[in-house]
């Protein structure tokens, strides 16, 4: 039989709406009798979590968080585990230090509070969950089945969240991430260092970083993901370009800079390399399939 996930820890946090906590706890439950390898979840008790959520707030939507909520969350930011938030969970998130540069789906209203506790994160106001990286956030309270979607596709794998899917009828928002977290805690934090560079990221520099050589990770790295560094460094940069691409109206020469390109013409080259379509017309079958789905 496999074995179980560590479980996903809820944030107990003062004035945290218990909709959504109710919902997620319903959700995987369901996922436990669906799958017996999915994660639990726990409203109490972060020690060894796998994942955290962070809730929205029911009376304030930017009340002064427990330090210890935030120092967790920045923990866990730092170290590479999967962080959700929902709507101004995200605020929790933001007050920690480490969001970075993060797309961040957020109601428009909070867009000020999230450029005061994190300026360089970027706030998308688009309906649905958001995976950046690790992050994955929600705008709305009753987006809760979507961030729920989004934890399972990650941690327990497609064919889970999607048989929930059918029960929730959600969709699984799109990740930034060519791999889920690693459970090896060396290469868990090698994807967090990697999420968080932008130029080139030598190997020689990453295995120092880790107190290894540099075949030692490159051998540690591909059993615990499947990939090289260099091949997953590639992935997450062209997942995080789409991302932008599509949340965003970044001009492509500046998100191409932001990723370590020299200019437009190499990352859009290297951009249809990967994706199969140049950077201009990915943006706008992007926008094409958002319009559709409104209507």
């Amino acid at each position: 039989m496999p074995r179980p996930l560590a479980p996903v820890h809820l944030l107990d946090l003062p004035g945290a709406q218990n909709a959504p906590a109710a919902g997620l706890a319903e959700m995987f439950a369901l996922a436990a009798r669906l799958c017996p390898s999915a994660p639990v979840l726990h409203l109490a008790g972060p020690e060894g979590a796998r994942a955290l959520v962070v809730p929205p707030n029911l009376h304030q939507p930017d009340p002064e968080p427990p330090a210890e909520a935030v120092a967790l969350v920045g923990a866990a930011l730092q170290a590479g585990q999967p962080v959700a938030a929902l709507c101004a969970g995200a605020l929790v998130l933001a007050r920690s230090g480490a969001l970075g540069a993060r797309l961040v789906a957020l109601a428009p209203p909070l867009h000020p509070l999230l450029a005061r506790h994190a300026p360089q994160a970027r706030a998308v106001s688009r309906p649905g969950a958001l995976w950046d990286g690790q992050v994955l956030t929600a705008a709305a309270p009753g987006d809760w089945p979507l961030l729920g979607l989004g934890l399972m596709d990650r941690l327990a794998g497609r064919n889970t969240a999607l048989t929930l899917a059918a029960h929730y009828s959600g969709t699984l928002p799109e990740a930034a991430c060519p791999a889920p977290p690693a459970e090896d805690p060396v290469i868990l934090r090698a994807q967090a260092r990697i999420a968080a560079s932008t130029g080139p990221l030598a190997l020689e520099t990453l295995a120092a970083d880790l107190a290894l050589s540099p075949r030692s990770l490159h051998r540690r790295f591909r059993a615990a993901t499947g990939l090289a560094p260099a091949e997953y460094l590639q992935a997450q940069r062209m997942g995080r370009a789409a991302q932008r691409l599509a949340y965003s109206a970044d001009p492509i020469g500046l998100i191409g800079l932001d990723l370590g390109y020299v200019d437009a013409a190499a990352f859009s080259r290297a951009f249809r390399r990967a994706m199969g379509l140049g950077p201009r017309d990915y943006r706008e079958a992007a926008r094409q399939a958002a319009s559709s789905a409104a209507r």
